[in-house]
This record gives structure tokens, sequence and C-alpha cells, in this order.
């Protein structure tokens, strides 16, 4: 996560907001090499996994994936 955020211009990531799972742990560890503010989502708050979900699925529109 931290090698693709960082190929972005700073200024156009502002905040991160995370899924409220055990892969995201060290998200303190991006927020400061990123300089953002990092967020997670309430739990059983369906709307905030929505929201989650579908900037997601715009991001991987934009980051294609390496074949591996």
């Amino acid at each position: 996560m931290i090698k693709r955020l960082t190929k972005f211009n700073s200024s156009w990531i502002k905040t991160i907001t995370f899924d409220n799972g055990k892969e995201f742990a060290k998200h303190y560890e991006i927020a400061e090499l990123l300089k953002v503010r990092t967020y997670f989502t309430r739990p059983y708050t369906s709307q905030d996994k929505g929201t989650v979900e579908n900037r997601i699925g715009v991001i991987r529109r934009f980051i294609l994936r390496k074949p591996t």
C-alpha cells in the first residue's frame, strides 16, 4: 500500500479510511510516511463499509495491477 500511494502527488491524498481488519494494524506507519490523517469505519455500520468499498473500486480503476 505504501509503495503504491507514494507514487501520487502528496497533495492528492488528504485522508485514508481503513476497514476494521488486522491487516491494517500498522496504519500509523502509513499515516506518518504520507502525512495524512487515518480513520476507521465504525463497526457494524454498513454505510461506512459501502463507502470504503466504493472508493477502493475507484482506486483500483486507476492503479493497474501488475501480473504476478
